[in-house]
């Protein structure tokens, strides 16, 4: 499938997804499997549309900009490089107005201030599983057009949304990696790499949603403590904090590429003293450390110790948490005896509850969150 431009371009997005959006329905719903070219056929049908004037303004969206940056606003540079020079960018704002007017703006909603008071006629969230329903219905009043994308990971509350609307206002297509020509041979041989586990294989694979029960952590392997002798650069702490009967869970992990991660459990402890915390903090040279957002109060007392980069965790449905987590292969150092533990035996009851301790693994989680998000 090929569409020409006005300027010397060619688009060439997946003809399944692109027909879905010349739908042109209120409520445009894209999911799927990994490489199945969901955002950059959404990005270059919006860039055609912004050459056409179809619209004045239109907002892309994500759970934080550095993974905004990282993602769906380096898609859409590499889509407009060619004629980026008849583009006014504003940097400072990060917006990008075409010749005609229309104007593409970039923003995250990782605070919910952020998305009142701006309008726009098209609004595309990517990644729509990492934001809450609440930051949705605020961009949603401010907005004629609304187009979503995500990996299955499990239900989330954009089921229910969009079981109550009308079903002329709504467009749902799932894609996969088949639906897309462009892929090489090394391309489609990774993605089938993932055979081996069957709930990956179901979500990124398929395209699918994941089980609602079985275990909750899983990709994961146990490897010896050598290995963080040849580490480089400073590690991620993350902090589950326990009182009286909990346990307080200190986990550091270093990044070793992509998709790969080294976690190695620094302390394991009931009802462990906020000054053993403190103490095993000031020992490491870390980056940041990071805490459960909805303990305020332990953060300020951290800061108030004087530890550097003390900062909450970045919020998300816990099922959603679990599919980020597990998109890392994560290397436990033997050590860890408590996290190991954790990780053999932490069970989804059901779509929203789990079953077993998770104290090590929220901390682990925390940390992780970190990593992908890029937040400070």
């Amino acid at each position: 499938m090929k569409i020409k431009t006005k300027v010397s371009l060619v688009f060439r997005p997946i003809p399944k997804i692109y027909k879905a959006l010349e739908k042109n329905k209120k409520y445009t719903v894209i999911y799927g499997g990994t490489r199945a070219g969901k955002t950059y056929t959404i990005l270059q049908y919006i860039v055609y549309h912004a050459l056409n004037k179809s619209f004045n303004s239109c907002s892309i969206v994500s759970a934080t900009f550095p993974h905004l940056r990282k993602g769906a606003m380096q898609d859409f540079l590499d889509i407009i490089q060619p004629f980026y020079h008849k583009v006014r960018h504003n940097k400072s704002h990060s917006t990008f107005i075409f010749p005609n007017g229309a104007m593409i703006r970039f923003f995250s909603v990782d605070a919910e201030n952020k998305v009142r008071g701006i309008k726009q006629d098209w609004c595309f969230i990517n990644e729509v599983n990492n934001i809450d329903e609440s930051r949705f219905l605020q961009l949603l009043m401010r907005s004629k057009r609304m187009i979503v994308d995500f990996n299955p990971v499990s239900r989330f509350w954009l089921d229910d949304f969009i079981e109550k609307q009308n079903e002329d206002d709504v467009v749902i297509v799932k894609a996969t990696y088949k639906d897309n020509p462009h892929l090489s041979e090394d391309e489609i041989k990774s993605i089938e790499a993932l055979r081996h586990n069957a709930l990956f294989w179901r979500i990124y694979g398929e395209g699918e949603r994941g089980d609602v029960t079985g275990k909750a952590f899983t990709n994961y392997e146990i490897v010896e403590d050598d290995i963080l002798a040849n580490l480089g650069g400073r590690p991620i702490l993350g902090l589950d904090l326990g009182f009286m009967a909990s346990a307080t869970a200190l986990i550091a992990i270093w990044q070793v590429d992509d998709h790969e991660i080294i976690a190695s459990e620094l302390l394991y402890e009931q009802g462990a003293a906020l000054e053993k915390v403190v103490a095993t903090c000031k020992a490491m040279d870390y980056e940041a450390l990071v805490v459960d957002s909805a303990h305020a109060d332990i953060i300020r007392l951290l800061k108030e110790a004087n530890l550097p980069s003390v900062i909450p965790s970045y919020k998300m449905e816990l099922r959603a948490s679990y599919m980020l987590l597990n998109r890392y292969h994560i290397k436990i150092t033997k050590s860890s005896v408590n996290l190991i533990k954790e990780a053999q035996n932490l069970l989804w009851k059901d779509d929203k509850n789990l079953e077993g301790s998770d104290h090590a693994i929220d901390a682990l989680r925390y940390a992780v969150h970190k990593v992908h998000f890029l937040y400070r």
